[in-house]
């Protein structure tokens, strides 16, 4: 970022706003000439459908108030105030420092402009998270150069936080009318508080005690934003459920011993491998979806609660799945079963991704279950997108593997997501 590109603080303002928010460059051709190459402005219509951004997005069965998302933004606001645009050189001579209190500034902005187009309030509820640890990091920063802020004060304000989240975390009581909601609202609640709990202690920057601070300013912010939203989302859902409504934690604790228990016979069955260089895009492709379904069991035996452990259980038997189905196509195929020639295949291979997605969102008897999946399906999807967007010039057919292999994953996996969301709503005994 040069000077002259600065953004000033009204540009921040301006991009976050106060108002609600609505609901590998050079020719890369073969050297000898022997590699099928495809031409990049064939690659760029690949994604131009407008579906870059995933197309599915997590999302929690608890209704977030517009209210709320409005407080965020006015924090976020708030935070960005404080820092002036341009900063004072004499305060911050380093020129380093200044463009990581900037770029901070402005990832805020970012994110809350990310959260005004998020797909679900959930999604947009985590953009503006971002983007108020983002502010904080910057606003930290200033204050301690303009002389008002110590890193006691943030650590301070760090452990209080904390304090809040281990309450909530020491006080879940697992109650639902529906199991399977509650183990979705219970699922988030858990991994909120454990990243709470168990965020690492940013490091000192000896160089920089400005930095140190703005660090801490950041790490305050995220546990207070992560405390904050469980508590909500915690109170607006018990608050909706009956007076009567049972206790679901012996039920969810069983149905995820149970679904580890069949992933751990699945993973002792799983056939050795070769190393990942070994084979091409077959072989890499077989590779990543074995070694996806072997480290997902962990997901579901070693959780850091049983609602967590049940919702990944569909994740990790659609893995399983995947990986079997490609392995079988791979052994009567042979190598060339996902080889690519030319961009109408990588077009073909990315729309049949797309399609499972929202097919397997369609067909799966609860859908807000198997969102969380079809969510990092998407994902793939999305970096694959990115992937490709950084190629110019020619391209050798090989390059594209990576993008291609995301693309077959993130379809195999939706395919047999379904399937998956069955086993574990039978499981949960729903």
């Amino acid at each position: 970022m040069t000077e002259q590109s600065t953004p000033t603080r009204r540009g921040f303002l301006a991009a976050v706003g106060v108002s609600a928010l609505a609901g590998c460059s050079g020719l890369d051709g073969s050297r000898d000439g022997s590699e099928t190459t495809v031409p990049m402005y064939h690659l760029r219509d690949v994604t131009e459908d407008g579906e870059s951004d995933p197309i599915v997005v997590e999302s929690v069965p608890v209704p977030i108030e517009q209210s709320l998302l409005d407080e965020r933004l006015r924090r976020v606001s708030a935070l960005l105030q404080r820092v002036p645009t341009p900063l004072d050189r004499e305060r911050i001579p380093n020129g380093v420092i200044r463009e990581r209190l900037l770029r901070a500034a402005d990832d805020a902005s970012t994110s809350s402009q990310r959260a005004r187009s998020a797909r679900t309030r959930l999604s947009a509820l985590q953009a503006l998270s971002r983007a108020r640890e983002r502010a904080r990091y910057a606003a930290a920063g200033w204050a301690y150069a303009a002389g008002n802020r110590r890193v006691s004060e943030l650590q301070a304000a760090r452990r209080r936080a904390v304090d809040d989240a281990r309450a909530l975390r020491s006080t879940l009581a697992y109650r639902g009318d529906d199991p399977i909601r509650a183990a979705l609202v219970y699922a988030r609640l858990e991994r909120n508080l454990d990243v709470a709990l168990d965020d690492p202690t940013p490091h000192a920057n000896e160089s920089s005690p400005l930095l140190t601070v703005a660090a801490w300013g950041e790490h305050a912010e995220t546990a207070r934003a992560l405390a904050d939203d469980t508590r909500y989302l915690h109170d607006r859902y018990t608050d909706s459920l009956s007076g009567d409504a049972p206790d679901v934690e012996d039920t969810l604790a069983a149905a995820a011993e149970t679904l580890a228990t069949r992933l751990r016979d699945r993973r002792a069955e799983l056939p050795p491998e070769p190393t990942e260089s070994g084979d091409g895009l077959g072989g890499r492709l077989r590779y990543r979806l074995r070694d996806d379904a072997e480290s997902s069991v962990q997901r579901v035996s070693e959780p850091d609660g049983p609602a967590r452990a049940v919702v990944a259980a569909v994740a990790a038997i659609s893995n399983f799945e995947a990986y079997d189905q490609v392995r079988t196509r791979l052994a009567e195929d042979g190598a060339d079963a996902y080889r690519i020639a030319d961009a109408s295949e990588v077009r073909e291979r990315r729309a049949r991704a797309l399609r499972a997605i929202r097919r397997a969102l369609d067909e799966s008897p609860r859908p807000a279950l198997v969102r969380p999946a079809l969510a990092d399906a998407a994902m793939a999807v999305s970096l694959a997108d990115e992937s490709l967007a950084r190629h110019s010039g020619d391209v050798r057919a090989s390059r594209l593997d990576d993008p291609v292999r995301r693309y077959v994953a993130a379809a195999a996996r939706a395919r047999n997501a379904p399937a998956a969301c069955r086993a574990v709503i039978e499981a949960v005994g729903a």
